[in-house]
């Protein structure tokens, strides 16, 4: 059975804190620190920077869930 991509299933959590701590845990468009974004009530997620393009790290930034 192939893995979903929906949700946070279609990247493992390591890879992803690996990315969110490489971004300083801050969302890379608005710059607020995870402690800001999680303290309005929003949630940090990953964007891919070009929509249609792999899911490689240099193609993955950390965003709020407002960015």
């Amino acid at each position: 059975m192939s893995r979903a991509r929906k949700g946070g299933s279609w990247i493992r959590a390591r890879r992803r804190w690996s990315l969110y701590l490489r971004d300083g845990l801050r969302c890379v468009y608005c710059l607020r620190t995870l402690e800001d974004v999680l303290a309005d009530g929003c949630f940090m997620t990953l964007d891919h920077v070009k929509h249609d393009g792999p899911n490689h790290e240099a193609n993955i930034v950390s965003a709020c869930f407002d960015c």
